[in-house]
């Protein structure tokens, strides 16, 4: 079966590894209290959020579905913050 495209920028090199998403699912099930801050280094961010929601629809193939896709998505338009998009010196 095919990787979800996207989970991955070509196929083979993922976003996030699993170990990611092993933690938290692990957190959830434990019924902490928890935020997640991604940092990248460019302008992946949708993507990021795109491999995030793929995850919660169990579409990963190394690791468990979310324990609910509803408590995990993420709408870029909603969630995230472009720190460099702002004017400089305004």
């Amino acid at each position: 079966e095919a990787t979800d495209g996207r989970l991955c920028r070509d196929g083979v090199h993922h976003y996030l590894l699993p170990a990611f998403f092993h933690t938290i699912t692990t957190l959830a099930e434990q019924g902490r209290d928890f935020s997640v801050i991604i940092r990248t280094f460019g302008s992946d961010g949708p993507e990021v959020a795109k491999a995030i929601n793929a995850w919660a629809e169990g579409k990963h193939p190394l690791t468990a579905k979310a324990p609910s896709p509803y408590e995990f998505s993420v709408a870029a338009e909603r969630d995230i913050w472009r720190g460099g998009d702002e004017k400089k010196g305004a």
